[in-house]
């Protein structure tokens, strides 16, 4: 209220109001700053509240936080005993698959032997043949 009574002197003064105009709009101001302008216990109030706040969100995202760590480790397991698994597949295809491979060479070379054996049988066979049309002649 002192600083109202001031500015209405002030006002009174040095802009040549009288003193109810200048009272007037001293008052007019001192309403106006007091339904508008923040005290400073109404910006530690804020300050307080805003603390609280943050203090909360901190905490929530804390907690979130541990929640989608946890659930990354839970996905991370999972995947690794999935791709163990996959792997474990893989070998076990290869191994088949390095199996019947050893088999078909196996099988080929007994093949190749065979034709080997019938392909000797026909060079002789034609072998006497020349030799008994060459006798001929």
């Amino acid at each position: 209220m002192s600083n109202t009574i001031a500015l209405a002197k002030k006002l009174e003064r040095e802009h040549e109001f009288n003193q109810s105009q200048a009272e007037g709009i001293a008052q007019a101001i001192h309403e106006h700053e007091s339904e508008h302008v923040a005290t400073k216990a109404d910006l530690a109030d804020v300050k307080a509240e805003l603390k609280t706040d943050v203090a909360d969100v901190k905490a929530e995202l804390k907690t979130d936080i541990a929640d989608v760590k946890a659930e990354l480790k839970t996905d991370i397991a999972n995947l690794k005993t999935e791709l163990k698994t996959d792997i474990t597949t893989l070998d076990t295809k290869l191994a088949n698959l390095k199996t019947e491979l050893k088999t078909d060479i196996a099988d080929l070379r007994t093949d190749m032997a065979q034709l080997q054996v019938r392909l000797m049988t026909w060079t002789t066979v034609l072998a006497g043949i020349i030799i008994a049309v060459l006798k001929l002649t």
